[in-house]
């Protein structure tokens, strides 16, 4: 059967262009991430928490005001979607963790008034609504950490209860829902500290606020908890720079890095990676800007983006962002935020996305935000591309058997009409047969009417 050799090298031509086009696409997806607006809260907020449901939604819980409202985003539709639930205390600088039956567990907070909370709540997502936990801590708490165990208990550590710092340390058990106090009192008080869980089930504490210090000065000191004895323990060096209201974040490997922060008056571009391993941090090479207040999250790429923040030099909130890429050790800037922001929450979707919510816009004369933005590709997942690709090759399968069946029926008639004139030239070896009906136009052309009319007989056959 004769195929066009022309026709079968642009098929295979366009199939190739899809596969380069898909992949490449794909393997530079990180250069071609952006931040795009979403909807926005009914209500402008910091110092609120953004917990991950077990659904893919993400539920914001109150904030500076204080406020005692919720709002739920949905990714799905990419819109907040109000909530019924009220917090029994309109509370911020409070903190949300999952537990492993759904529900979210919050607890400690201020008025913002100065007063610290010792009370806790739970969000049952099942019935949208609150439940106070009857138990309370033993001292109030705010700017504490919340830490899931894996054991689905929560340690509570650090903070301020109005004044002052906190050395002291709380389990909470959602099974018979009671505080108890660690067995063993935190090496160093920690306040806006970052708690981060290993790979071990320990749990590592770095920086925070040093009480002996002036401005926003940060403390270089970590401890690490170990559930198991229920003590707190010392690393074996300090990191590389104090560090506080920075974040710390752990990576596939197991290590942690610890990014930014305040030191006295200054911003900081310090990096420094712990190593559980050897109970040491080392120092890395800097953020491409420095930073304090900024959000980092461990994508699915095992990369680290890290987002906003404020300089405290200017006093304004940041609009760059920039990617830690795990396999070299190195930052790279990445696409601005729409809103300059710090002080918000991050959150990593299920899809992979990043839901950047609130914050202010600036921490002398700036705002607080209702804005939302997420972080993705801009270019279609591959399965996607994948399947595009699979429907067109089929497409273009099905045209060419088309016209394959075209060309089968163009010769047939071809040698008919061959026959009739009595005409060689429409059968030349190697003559395709659109060449040959170029042929035929060209010889009909030259019949006259009675001519045509027997062409015409003689191709239709006798009638039945």
């Amino acid at each position: 059967m004769f195929r066009s050799r022309f026709f079968t090298n642009q098929k295979n031509i366009f199939i190739f262009f899809l596969i380069l086009v898909s992949f490449t696409s794909f393997s530079e997806a990180l250069a071609a991430n952006i931040w795009s607006v979403t909807d926005s809260m009914a209500v402008a907020r910091r110092g609120h928490t953004a917990t991950l449901l077990s659904d893919g939604s993400v539920i914001i819980i109150g904030g500076s005001g204080p406020l005692d409202s919720v709002e739920i985003y949905d990714p799905t539709s990419e819109i907040f979607l109000a909530s019924a639930a009220t917090l029994a205390t309109a509370r911020s600088e409070h903190t949300s963790t999952l537990l492993p039956d759904g529900t979210v567990f919050v607890v400690g907070g201020t008025n913002g008034a100065g007063t610290a909370f010792d009370d806790a709540e739970i969000y049952d997502p099942a019935t949208d609504a609150f439940t106070t936990v009857t138990d309370t801590m033993a001292t109030p708490r705010l700017g504490h950490t919340a830490t899931l165990l894996n054991d689905g208990t929560v340690l509570i550590a650090g903070g301020s209860a109005g004044s002052g710092q906190l050395s002291s340390a709380e389990i909470y058990d959602p099974i018979t829902g009671l505080f108890t106090t660690t067995l063993g009192a935190m090496a160093f008080s920690q306040y806006t500290h970052e708690a981060t869980i290993l790979t071990s089930g320990k749990v590592l504490l770095t920086g925070g606020y040093h009480p002996a210090s002036s401005g926003g000065g940060g403390r270089s000191e970590a401890q690490v908890y170990d559930p198991i004895t229920e003590l707190f323990s010392t690393t074996t060096n300090n990191m590389t720079s104090s560090h506080n209201v920075h974040t710390a974040t752990r990576l596939n490997d197991g290590r942690v890095l610890v990014a930014g922060g305040l030191a006295g008056f200054v911003s900081l571009p310090d990096v420094t990676i712990y190593d559980p391993v050897t109970d040491m941090f080392t120092a890395s090479i800097d953020l491409n800007t420095a930073r304090f207040g900024q959000t980092a999250t461990l994508l699915s790429d095992g990369n680290v983006l890290i987002a906003g923040g404020t300089d405290f030099s200017t006093t304004d909130s940041l609009f760059s962002t920039e990617i830690f890429l795990n396999s070299s050790g190195t930052f790279l800037d990445d696409a601005n935020l729409n809103f300059a922001r710090s002080g918000h929450t991050e959150t990593l979707l299920i899809d992979g996305r990043v839901l950047v919510v609130g914050g202010i816009s600036g921490i002398s004369s700036g705002s607080t935000l209702a804005s939302a933005e997420l972080y993705g590709s801009d270019c279609p997942d591959v399965s996607e591309l994948l399947l595009q690709l699979a429907e067109a090759e089929e497409r273009i399968e099905n045209l060419e058997d088309e016209i394959a069946g075209m060309e089968d029926s163009l010769q047939r008639i071809l040698n008919g009409v061959a026959a009739a004139l009595g005409h060689p030239g429409f059968n030349i070896p190697g003559m395709t047969p659109f060449d040959k009906l170029q042929n035929l136009v060209d010889a009909i052309a030259q019949l006259n009417h009675g001519q045509k009319e027997a062409l015409y007989r003689n191709l239709r056959g006798p009638r039945r």
